[in-house]
């Protein structure tokens, strides 16, 4: 079985498969503006509630809070728009972003749903 690319990744994987979601990571859609790839992190599809989750990990190690968020919600409309051409509009879809940085020194995470 593949394995994700990060241990957040991972969990993340993990927190779906134990809830029965139908689960894919690190797919990928495409090439970047500069080269490299560009991925979905997590899609966790739970087929009974019709809903598909989309979950982007991002580091904020630096940058400009409003910038830091633009290019998130960004990234998951657009992982939005591929997903609901796999899966059709009968999905209600759930995009979530998990943070990971560091405040005062230490390292840290949050959770949002967007």
């Amino acid at each position: 079985m593949p394995m994700p690319r990060s241990w957040v990744e991972e969990l993340v994987v993990e927190y779906y498969v134990l809830r029965g979601f139908m689960v894919n990571f690190d797919i990928p859609i495409g090439t970047g503006a500069g080269g490299g790839r560009r991925d979905l992190d997590v899609v966790a599809v739970d087929t009974t509630n019709t809903e598909i989750h989309i979950v982007d990990i991002t580091n904020i190690w630096s940058g400009k809070a409003d910038k830091i968020v633009r290019d998130v919600v960004g990234r998951l409309n657009e992982a939005v728009n591929v997903v609901s051409g796999w899966y059709g509009r009968g999905y209600h879809y759930i995009k979530k972003a998990v943070l990971l940085g560091s405040l005062g020194g230490r390292r840290c995470g949050k959770s949002l749903t967007i």
